[in-house]
């Protein structure tokens, strides 16, 4: 892969060459996040000075082999679809040491739980507020399904890792710790993910790989739905959370795997008949009041003509 890493004395920029194109970012500026394993800043693509984010491997890991290719496999999964953050793709100044950097979209906006927090000011009755977050989690769903059907896991799905871009269009964060069929030199010992909403097989010990599949992220998925319905795991009877929506997050979270949903798209088809359950049900007492109207409107008529006679 033709890249390259360039600076010059005088110019606080640092210019990257990634995929034909060259990106830069001032090294003097103070990043927009941070991790584990990197500092991101935020960059321009030098032609069209449109916005991207910019990881830098933090140089106490630049001659760990083991992380440079977690990046370099971050880095080189190719996405296209809405609900998922695009890679760009990395630089680096060698193959083997040196600094080395992951290009992706820059996304602005807010998270799901910073935007469920804003729900609360709109939103007064618990179940109004349930329907509306189930409906906006739906796209996660597809996400999910998209990224298990190229062979990836994400394996760090969470409230913090979904974030509104623009405040509108949902995004699936951080494929920084994706585990993907294909690209066997980034796998890792120990425990991989973030508690509570790592799922129990990939909670293993340091000499060890997880043994996990993809219904590893349908656990993280039904975890994540309930802290953002209620700001906890597990849902308990004080939430007063439907029957139906408690059902579908046990399903979800089953310590079996086998007992889980097998695939993303069964969770969403349980979700949107859970809300097409709960709009049958509003919308029958509504015409019920309308018939009793009418026959009050009736009797109150004939009530009428017969003392008019």
């Amino acid at each position: 892969m033709t890249s390259s890493i360039r600076w010059q004395q005088n110019d606080p920029n640092v210019y990257l060459f990634v995929g034909g194109r060259w990106y830069r970012y001032l090294y003097t500026s103070a990043p927009i996040g941070e991790g584990a394993m990197g500092v991101v800043y935020l960059g321009f693509d030098c032609a069209t000075n449109e916005k991207v984010a910019i990881k830098m491997l933090r140089q106490e890991f630049w001659s760990n082999q083991q992380i440079r290719n977690r990046l370099r496999l971050e880095a080189s999964i190719t996405i296209n679809h809405p609900n998922v953050i695009r890679m760009i793709g990395y630089c680096e100044e060698s193959s083997g040491s040196g600094p080395l950097y992951v290009l992706s979209e820059y996304v602005c906006g807010v998270t799901f739980k910073e935007h469920v927090g804003q729900l609360s000011y709109v939103e007064s009755a618990n179940e109004s507020k349930y329907r509306k977050i189930v409906s906006e989690f739906l796209p996660v769903m597809d996400a999910v399904e998209y990224l298990h059907s190229l062979g990836i896991i994400h394996r760090d799905i969470k409230p913090a890792n979904l974030m509104f871009q623009d405040g509108h269009l949902l995004k699936l964060m951080d494929l920084g710790i994706a585990k993907a069929d294909y690209f066997f030199d980034a796998h890792l010992k120990g425990f991989i993910g973030t508690m509570p909403f790592a799922a129990p097989e990939q909670i293993v010990d340091d000499s060890t790989e997880a043994n996990i599949d993809h219904r590893a992220d349908i656990y993280a998925l039904g975890v994540t739905l309930s802290f953002l319905l209620v700001g906890h795991y597990p849902i308990n009877a004080s939430d007063k959370v439907s029957r139906t929506l408690e059902n579908i997050i046990k399903k979800a979270t089953a310590r079996d795997v086998n007992q889980r949903y097998q695939h993303a798209y069964e969770m969403r088809d349980s979700l949107l008949s859970y809300l097409s359950e709960k709009q049958t049900k509003r919308a029958f007492p509504k015409a019920i009041i309308v018939v009793i109207s009418i026959i009050a409107l009736l009797i109150a008529l004939l009530s009428t003509i017969v003392i008019l006679n």
